[in-house]
């Protein structure tokens, strides 16, 4: 990783009061911690991350919600970064762009989650000298990883070979229900999250309500356009 931005991972991760080997519930953190931030789940192509945008008053994550929860938790991670670090107003995340700000994001994006100390740390705890499946299924589920990225990461830093990379990479649903583990890391999301939001849109649509500054109708239509069917009908 490069070496500021593994500066900016621990400063942050020390900001929200976590330090390097804890794994974050990111999709609360990034609530709580970034001001004005709304998540909108939606499918989009398979190629597409996600995307987000920002102005001086509101802050805003798109998640391919076509992608595993793993994946998902990454592209929250890698919009961070843009959200934080990048002064692009901006971004749309697509897998094939190389540039060096979508690197620099996915680095990012991989140390927030796990950093470096606590990817030897796992390793010493669990007296790792040759990783396993058994051993990645542990990690990657401690720290709410994707499958895929976390097995580039190994085969990056020479832990694993490229013949192991491909073999590890096969039936990873099956063997982690083998090992007893919820297996909601590896999948897409359900019907009812595919079109879905959290965030500060919704408490501000609550509050401008009661405030008696919008009607019903308008609230309707305000949360109606993020999704959130669940709370107009009280489902």
């Amino acid at each position: 990783m490069d070496r500021l931005t593994q500066i900016k991972v621990v400063e942050l991760r020390k900001k929200w009061g976590f330090d390097c080997y804890t794994p974050i519930n990111l999709l609360q953190t990034a609530i709580d911690k970034i001001d004005n931030l709304t998540l909108i789940w939606m499918p989009l192509k398979e190629n597409f991350g996600g995307c987000c945008y920002k102005n001086e008053n509101n802050s805003l994550i798109l998640i391919n919600s076509n992608h595993s929860k793993g994946r998902q938790n990454f592209t929250i991670a890698h919009e961070i970064y843009h959200l934080l670090y990048d002064g692009k107003n901006f971004g749309m995340c697509e897998f094939n762009n190389k540039s060096g700000d979508e690197n620099l994001a996915n680095e990012f994006a991989s140390g927030l989650l796990m950093p470096e100390y606590a990817l030897y740390d796992f390793m010493s705890v669990n007296n790792i000298e040759k990783w396993s499946i058994e051993d990645i299924i542990r990690c990657e589920q401690y720290y709410q990883i994707s499958h895929n990225v976390f097995l580039d990461r190994l085969k990056s830093d020479n832990l694993i070979t490229d013949e192991e990379f491909r073999e590890f990479k096969i039936d990873i649903v099956k063997k982690a229900t083998l090992m007893g583990y919820d297996v909601d890391l590896y999948m897409k999301s359900d019907e009812k999250h595919e079109f879905f939001s959290l965030g500060k849109i919704i408490p501000l649509t609550e509050k401008i309500y009661c405030d008696e500054k919008i009607s019903k109708g308008k609230k309707r239509d305000i949360l109606s356009s993020v999704f959130r069917h669940d709370i107009i009908y009280g489902l």
